[in-house]
């Protein structure tokens, strides 16, 4: 099933998935939004230079410019992680146990979103324009560091 999800992804969208990616592929899927479900890890980046790489049992689906990574509620062993390299990034989702940490960002807009034990986490960087949290039940969001205009 994972292996279908994963081919799937690659054939349709050229993205890069499970591991580095090989010499001269290009990637060309528009993700702005990523949305993580169950008891996952995700880093997120912003650089020209897209990419996707997983570890551990995780399916991926692209919803019109999300990207959606769903994995089991609650892992058995090691946590499945995933990172994730946009151009831009306009909306974090965190469902369930995920842990979503987001790397340094200049955007005009971010909307954060955090149900059931998530944790969304922004690291410091040159702002954001407009900074949107929901969050609710037992969620975290940790933007402390983040200066945002309004």
């Amino acid at each position: 099933m994972i292996a279908l999800a994963i081919a799937d992804v690659i054939g349709v969208l050229g993205l890069i998935v499970g591991g580095a990616p090989p010499a001269g592929v290009a990637v060309d899927a528009v993700v702005h939004r990523v949305q993580a479900n169950g008891d996952v890890s995700i880093a997120i980046s912003v650089d020209k230079k897209r990419s996707i790489v997983t570890s551990g049992p995780v399916r991926l689906r692209v919803e019109g410019d999300a990207l959606v990574v769903e994995a089991a509620a609650q892992a058995e062993g090691a946590r499945p992680t995933v990172t994730i390299v946009v151009d831009t990034l306009s909306a974090v989702s965190a469902q369930g146990m995920a842990r979503v940490d987001v790397g340094p960002l200049h955007e005009k807009a971010l909307a954060l979103d955090a149900s059931g034990s998530s944790t969304i986490a922004l690291q410091k960087g040159k702002g954001v324009g407009a900074l949107s949290v929901d969050a609710r039940g037992s969620s975290h969001v940790d933007a402390d560091q983040v200066s945002a205009s309004s």
